[in-house]
């Protein structure tokens, strides 16, 4: 992790504004966990039979102690963090909260979850608020409350140090040759395409990456707030260096489910830490030269299961070579195809990135140019000592189980790879270094299928797949119909799977593009595109059709496909990040549970396409995702 240093002592007068207005920026922090995010949850210790305070001056509503569950990541400093030293969490975020339960007679209940995905968990309840320092802004206000605002934030230009060519945001306009990057759902992002233009802004899942990126010379500038770029500079004083005026002043708040009973008591908590002073008292604490923590400090925020009474260290690797006492080495095989596909690879690839920061790890990747290819590939990895590997797609699951019952001392994960012997009664063929990362894509496919039903014009949607050789495409394409029919049984439908095998199936954008311009000619009007490249040439080519809309797949493709801006209306999403990242962090710390792992999945946000998409239309997809994780509603696959 980087090492962040204490924000500038301007940013204590913006707490008086807090409550003022504007938007705030987003977190820059590596994410962690799941999407739906990995739960191990902590109370904080609570008085006994605690009851509202009328302290602060003002009589303050009672919740009777009731526990609310507020979701962190624990890896934004000076927010959440969880200390190496003490193994407590702590943080500005803590601090707050737990005052203003104390004055609302609650108790906090903090869940670790990560980034992608924090905001919609609260939308859909499985939370009852969120943390973390989380802009406030129109799209997101259409899915989550927020709390009145508590802090303003500037977004800023990071740089390498010594930086002469340019020294503002007017600068970089005026030359189109500076490569721009920033974290992908930020309104670092937003603003970041608003004065470069998104053409010229390389996405990042992260800003560890980013800034990885920046110091080697890849990118010239990241955008971020400067929360983050202080933190950056603590630990690279001599590489990097932020520059130029703010280019936007943005407020935070916390976040809650639409229509939450939590709302009211806790702006009345925040505006009563105002009034006293408490707050800007701990403005002072966290967000000025009294605050040294560094994100060397700290651990990645895990907490143990039973309820806080034990917390987890992560002691980051040392560098050294694969196989030497103490190197953590992670290395990524894909199937077939590149690792910057936008979409499957890449998403795998950017969870094995994520370890970098948190647990010290060296990482690579391989990728397959040819089938036969597999197990070599994998013992590449293997015979140089690494601790895990990684392979991803369904295609790779038996060269994987061989090779996992080759290596018993390394982990093995396998992205989209079901494992059949957790089902049966013979222990013999049980392979304990071994989990496979799989998703309930029908559910996602249903729930993109519903949405296309309820959007097309012309009662014809369709979808360009890759081969009906990986169970997971079949997930994806029989979800999809099946959610199609149950809000129009009428609709007609044209899916089309690649016809080629494994090794061209998910690279050939042209083909994806061709099938996709077919159905746009038999009058289809929203399109799904599953398939690696071969979807993301078909969402592309939709892009060109005025009117057209097109749903994504497996990550939210708006942040890696901006070509297909003019109809993304949403992505049919895999949570694969968060997932991969969690599995490895087990078999860091020494709880890896082999056999099959489920991670998150669901619909991304409308992006542009929200004010598009009617509230009932919202509704339904609410309704349909809520029956679909009780059970109450199947996807028939």
């Amino acid at each position: 992790m980087k090492k962040v240093t204490p924000l500038l002592l301007a940013l204590l007068l913006m707490f008086a504004l807090a409550a003022c207005g504007g938007d705030a920026a987003d977190e820059p922090v590596e994410e962690t966990a799941v999407e739906e995010p990995a739960v191990e949850a902590t109370e904080e210790p609570a008085a006994e039979e605690p009851v509202a305070e009328e302290g602060h001056g003002m009589d303050m509503p009672d919740l009777g102690g009731r526990e609310v569950t507020v979701a962190v990541e624990n890896a934004y400093l000076p927010f959440n963090y969880i200390s190496l030293e003490t193994g407590e969490p702590a943080g500005w975020d803590y601090d707050t909260i737990g005052a203003m339960c104390e004055m609302l007679n609650c108790v906090p209940v903090y869940v670790e979850a990560a980034w992608e995905g924090m905001i919609q968990a609260v939308a859909d309840g499985q939370y009852d608020m969120a943390a973390d320092g989380i802009t406030i802004t129109d799209e997101r206000a259409e899915i989550v409350a927020f709390s009145d605002g508590y802090i303003n934030i500037n977004q800023r230009l990071l740089v390498r140090k010594g930086e002469d060519r340019f020294a503002s945001a007017d600068d970089i306009i005026a030359d189109t040759a500076i490569k721009i990057g920033t974290q992908v759902g930020t309104t670092n992002y937003e603003t970041a395409s608003g004065l470069f233009g998104e053409d010229r802004i390389e996405a990042f899942e992260q800003f560890p990456f980013a800034v990885q990126a920046l110091l080697a010379g890849d990118i010239d500038v990241v955008v971020m707030d400067e929360t983050a770029g202080q933190g950056y500079l603590g630990v690279s004083a001599d590489e990097l260096e932020l520059i130029g005026e703010p280019l936007a002043g943005d407020q935070l708040g916390f976040v809650f489910p639409l229509g939450s009973d939590l709302v009211e008591p806790f702006n009345a908590a925040l505006s009563a830490m105002k009034e006293d002073g408490s707050l800007q008292a701990l403005s002072a604490q966290y967000f000025s030269d009294a605050f040294t923590i560094t994100y060397d400090d700290i651990g990645d925020g895990a907490y143990a299961e039973d309820g806080g009474e034990e917390t987890m260290d992560i002691v980051p690797a040392v560098a050294g070579d694969c196989g030497d006492e103490g190197v953590f080495c992670v290395g990524l095989v894909t199937d077939v195809g590149e690792v910057d596909d936008k979409s499957f690879n890449q998403s795998a690839w950017e969870g094995v990135l994520s370890t970098q920061d948190t647990l010290g790890a060296q990482v690579e990747y391989i990728e397959t140019g040819d089938a036969k290819d597999y197990a070599s590939n994998i013992a590449l990895f293997a015979d140089n000592g690494y601790n895990v590997i990684v392979t991803v797609g369904f295609a790779m699951g038996e060269a994987t189980a061989e090779a996992a019952l080759a290596y018993p001392d390394i982990t093995f994960i396998g992205v989209d790879q079901f494992q059949g012997w957790g089902f049966d009664d013979d222990t013999s063929n049980d392979i304990p270094n071994l989990a496979g990362l799989i998703f309930h894509e029908d559910q996602s496919g249903f729930l993109a299928g519903a949405l296309a039903a309820m959007m097309t014009e012309s009662g014809k949607i369709g979808a360009v797949l890759g081969t009906d050789l990986v169970p997971p495409v079949v997930a994806f394409k029989e979800g999809y119909e099946a959610g199609a029919l149950y809000i129009n049984p009428d609709i007609e439908m044209i899916s089309t799977y690649h016809p080629g095998g494994m090794d061209v199936a998910f690279t050939d954008p042209e083909w994806g593009a061709t099938t996709a311009r077919q159905a746009l000619d038999q009058g289809v009007d929203v399109l799904f595109g599953a398939g690696g490249k071969t979807g993301n040439g078909a969402l592309i080519e939709v892009a060109a059709e005025e009117g057209a809309l097109c749903i994504g797949v497996d990550s939210d493709q708006w942040e890696t496909v901006p070509e297909a801006h003019n109809c993304l209306i949403s992505s049919a999403m895999k949570l694969i990040t968060p997932g991969v990242y969690d599995i490895i962090v087990a078999s860091f710390t020494d709880s890896f549970e082999a056999g099959n792992v489920f991670g998150g999945s669901g619909l991304a946000p409308f992006h542009d396409f929200d004010d598009m998409v009617p509230q009932d239309v919202k509704d339904k997809l609410a309704e349909i995702d809520a029956a679909l994780k009780d059970g109450s509603l199947e996807t028939g696959y």
